[in-house]
């Protein structure tokens, strides 16, 4: 179990989000071109998401399931 700080969120590269969603890197800068992500940005030239943005995404599309699993 990981153990969650209170500091700043940690930033993601394009390979650590493939990772995490376990999807090629083209397939994420796809995603990330067409919107289907969160917000991601371009730090030192590059893109880079916030870890805790990607896990509330994350997150959400569990909670959407449970509605309409429910509904």
């Amino acid at each position: 179990m990981e153990h969650k700080t209170s500091g700043p969120s940690r930033l993601l590269y394009v390979k650590d989000i493939a990772e995490r969603l376990n999807r090629s890197v083209g397939q994420v800068q796809y995603m990330i071109s067409t919107e289907q992500l969160p917000h991601t940005a371009i730090i030192a030239g590059r893109r880079v998401m916030r870890e805790d943005d990607l896990e509330s995404w994350v997150n959400s599309h569990f909670e959407a399931e449970r509605a309409e699993v429910s509904a």
